[in-house]
């Protein structure tokens, strides 16, 4: 959307008669929102939480009154904190201001009429040729439901670093804890249902540890099928690393018998990385390399060739485990 639609969306959250009237043009659609509403028309229709005031003649009116108003929060906290995350003795203040059970209510009845509304113009105008003034309700929505939504993260990222700072001792990647969570929140965001009298932080805070809890038990299936001496990243050795044992010996072999035969089906970038990452090759030295070292011989990033590796271990893990089962 542009700056004066932005701006003219962002207002609606205080309804007022000039609004309405903005809203009701006539005029032709631009090009560009020809574009964006026949764009939306093709999306599945909006999911919503339903709610009994969205069929009151006068919910608008009372769902974006000036008293339900919240101010956008200012998150530039956000990344120092989540870079402090791996640093035990270091907290960042996090400065979102934490909303009241009445404003919590407030805000998801408004994200959720919003959605409401874009999916019965949707259905609407899917059967039939919308005039402007529909075509216009239609962005309208659809834009006010990007707003609230990105309302609703910033008041609740706080939670993802908190609950990442809670599964800490999992010894999961801080990275990939912080990515998850936020892709758990948007989800518990769109499913909450205000209606229930819970708080959105008990919904979503539970949501986010099951999701920690589910990639703790993915990765120690992962380190179980593929133990070595190294850490993770095989970045520098382990000291406090036993002996390798006769059954790591054969785990490794049947790594190497699987890469030869190439019974997982890998691509020949991930062939290369896993070669050069293990040391698999008989002509080649003894000890695998480090991800820089791959990234520079194969010409991509060291988080390139990590991304890679864990494509292709995980494609090796299921090969091998299929011939045990």
């Amino acid at each position: 959307m542009s700056d004066n639609d932005t701006r003219l969306t962002a207002g609606r959250i205080g309804i007022d008669d000039d609004l309405d009237k903005q809203r009701m043009r006539r005029a032709r659609l631009s090009r560009l929102e020809r574009v964006e509403f026949e764009r939306i028309l093709q999306l599945p229709v909006m999911d919503y939480v339903d709610h009994e005031r969205f069929a009151e003649p006068d919910v608008e009116q009372v769902l974006f009154a000036p008293a339900q108003r919240l101010p956008m929060p200012n998150c530039d906290w956000y990344h120092p904190a989540m870079e402090a995350l791996g640093d035990t003795r270091r907290r960042e203040r996090m400065v979102t201001p934490v909303l009241t059970a009445r404003q919590e209510k407030a805000l998801f009845l408004q994200f959720n009429y919003a959605r409401y509304c874009v999916a019965q113009l949707q259905r609407r105008l899917n059967d039939a040729e919308g005039s402007p003034r529909e075509a216009r309700e239609l962005l309208f929505w659809f834009g006010m439901v990007d707003i609230l939504r990105d309302m609703i993260v910033r008041y609740n990222l706080a939670l993802v670093l908190a609950m990442a700072r809670h599964a800490a001792a999992s010894k999961l990647d801080y990275a990939d804890m912080i990515s998850r969570g936020n892709e758990v929140l948007l989800h518990a965001i769109a499913k909450f249902d205000v209606g229930r009298g819970f708080k959105f932080s008990t919904y979503a805070c539970r949501s986010i540890l099951k999701a920690f809890s589910r990639m703790g038990e993915k990765e120690t299936r992962r380190r179980s099928a593929f133990p070595v001496s190294f850490d993770p990243e095989m970045e520098r050795p382990d000291p406090n690393a036993e002996p390798i044992d006769l059954d790591l010996k054969d785990r490794l072999n049947d790594l190497r018998e699987a890469w030869r035969e190439n019974s997982p089906d890998l691509t020949p970038l991930e062939r290369d990385v896993v070669k050069y990452r293990f040391a698999l090759d008989d002509d080649g030295p003894e000890r695998g390399m480090t991800l820089s070292q791959v990234g520079q011989l194969i010409g991509y990033t060291k988080e390139r060739v990590r991304q890679i590796q864990l494509a292709a271990l995980a494609k090796i893990a299921r090969t091998l485990a299929n011939r045990q089962s």
